[in-house]
């Protein structure tokens, strides 16, 4: 049934939730969220397009036409070539594809011009943002922890590609790749056996102008082995401003390098960054048999002795080698952090770290150079609220002399 005017039918009775529905529509047609922009006016957006199509009159016809007009080129800005959303959070990205298909769901009206050519455009952008999820998701079938992201608060992947299926009929292959590079959202994926994956985040920390789900986690990673989680992201445990916000944010949270105990990016509040790392080069190979990864970031410069970190992983049969390089000049603490899952047992001996399963050895992690692995104690925080004590292997060099130089090895368990 459709509604014209503030929630009126053609006969004459009203529906006061669909009068309801069309004053919030009034107001948000005065008030989009221009000064937030990403995925907050892309709800917006949607809304108007959905409020056109559920109603009659002059005012939904000028709601359609505005939100089919602006969506259109909101989709060129948000999502990239590569199918990964701007924001370069895979929970987020989740949300778009999604609301994508929630539009691709409701424009399919055939006689009408506007919405086949609307659809038309977004059948392609949908598929290549299910690409995207898709390749960067853990063997589990879950996303990755970048960025703001965290389990059970938008559909996964396989929801979202039987969403995909039904509305497009379409049933696209699955990513049987070694390397999946996704260079302009900046997620790097090894992907050597279906059980086995190695992502690596090295982007833009989001787009310049909205920042606020960015962490520093640019050159961190984290592993599947045996289709589980080993080295894991700390998550997400919320958005209010508090210590556990700081710990997800900044460098203490992610699998990454730290120098003079600052953040790579400044990051701050709840959803703020000032001075931020960009990548530098980020590249994704096969030489000699191995999966290659090479990358670096200038989020370090601002300290003295202008140190820019750089890091390669080879993945060459059972063995993994981090490889972590500073250059600059000076002194400076660096110190390298790796969060196990806390579903994993790990037990540090002679410098060397065994990570188990149920009794079952998975890898075994060590670290070369002047420092020794050391075990302390970090947080795993998969959902809105949840926060988990896990093991965090770490390795501290205290004014070490630039240029500097540490490796991690990963043996995995046969």
């Amino acid at each position: 049934m459709k509604y014209v005017s503030s929630g009126q039918t053609r006969d004459g009775t009203r529906d006061e939730i669909a009068e309801s529905i069309f004053e919030q529509i009034l107001w948000l047609e005065a008030s989009l969220e221009r000064h937030l922009l990403a995925n907050h006016y892309f709800k917006n957006l949607k809304a108007l397009i959905f409020a056109g199509l559920f109603f009659e009159g002059e005012s939904a016809k000028r709601w359609l036409s505005e939100g089919l007009g602006l969506m259109q080129r909101e989709l060129k800005e948000e999502i990239l070539s590569d199918g990964g959303h701007f924001e370069r959070s895979p929970m987020y990205h989740s949300m778009v594809l999604e609301d994508c298909l929630d539009l691709l769901n409701v424009c399919t009206e055939p006689d009408d011009r506007r919405l086949s050519a609307f659809a038309e455009y977004l059948r392609p952008v949908a598929r290549r943002m299910l690409s995207f999820l898709e390749g960067t998701a853990h063997p589990d079938g879950m996303i990755p922890l970048f960025n703001d992201a965290a389990f059970n608060v938008e559909a996964e992947p396989n929801d979202l590609r039987a969403y995909f299926e039904r509305v497009t009929g379409e049933k696209p292959q699955g990513s049987e790749r070694t390397l999946r590079p996704f260079p302009l959202a900046g997620y790097f994926v090894m992907c050597p056996t279906p059980e086995d994956r190695l992502i690596i985040d090295c982007g833009p920390i989001g787009p310049d102008y909205q920042p606020g789900h960015s962490h520093c986690d640019t050159l961190s990673f984290e592993l599947s082995l045996k289709g589980k989680r080993v080295v894991v992201d700390s998550g997400c445990y919320g958005y209010e401003y508090s210590e556990m916000r700081r710990y997800n944010r900044g460098n203490i949270g992610h699998n990454t390098l730290t120098i003079d105990g600052q953040n790579q990016s400044e990051v701050w509040s709840s959803h703020r960054c000032a001075r931020r790392a960009y990548p530098l080069y980020a590249d994704l190979m096969e030489k000699d048999g191995a999966l290659v990864f090479k990358g670096a970031h200038d989020g370090y410069r601002r300290l003295t002795g202008v140190p820019t970190h750089e890091r390669s992983i080879v993945w060459a049969g059972r063995a993994i080698r981090i490889e972590d390089r500073v250059t600059g000049r000076g002194k400076h603490d660096i110190e390298l952090r790796l969060h196990i899952n806390p579903e994993l047992t790990v037990m540090t001996q002679g410098g060397r770290a065994i990570v188990s399963d149920k009794g079952e050895v998975i890898a075994r992690l060590t670290s070369t150079g002047r420092a020794r692995l050391e075990e302390s104690r970090g947080w795993y925080c998969p959902e809105f609220g949840i926060k988990k004590p896990c093991s965090v292997l770490r390795s501290l060099s205290e004014k070490a002399e630039l240029p500097f130089k540490s490796e991690w090895l990963i043996e995995v368990a046969g």
